[in-house]
């Protein structure tokens, strides 16, 4: 089946197909994970230009690709005050949680890569 439109005088024939195509389905996670990656991105901003240049490029170049729970640390070390980050990134001290110390060796070690 075919639908006519007429129009500035002309009448064009399109077929059933092109005027009733399917978008294709969006995918909900993909935008999920694309406002979750925006949202840390702007959380990664703390104030203190050391910890800028730290966060903000792993946050913008290494987050996505982290595993889930990996993600869950980087989020809860985001929570933190900046001056334990930065101490914990200056290697003045040692997060007493093996999570808090995996993830600062995770973004030490971005940093290093760069």
């Amino acid at each position: 089946m075919a639908l006519t439109l007429r129009c500035c005088r002309s009448i064009v024939c399109y077929p059933e197909s092109v005027i009733f195509a399917k978008a294709p389905p969006r995918q909900e996670n993909n935008v999920a994970d694309d406002i979750d990656l925006k949202r840390v991105c702007w959380h990664s901003r703390r104030g203190m230009l050391e910890l800028d240049v730290l966060l903000v490029p792993f946050a913008e170049e290494a987050y996505a690709s982290l595993a889930d729970d990996d993600k869950a640390r980087y989020r809860e070390m985001l929570e933190r005050e900046d001056p334990d980050l930065f101490t914990w990134f200056m290697e003045h001290v040692t997060p007493q949680e093996a999570d808090m110390e995996r993830i600062v060796n995770l973004v030490r070690e971005h940093a290093r890569s760069r």
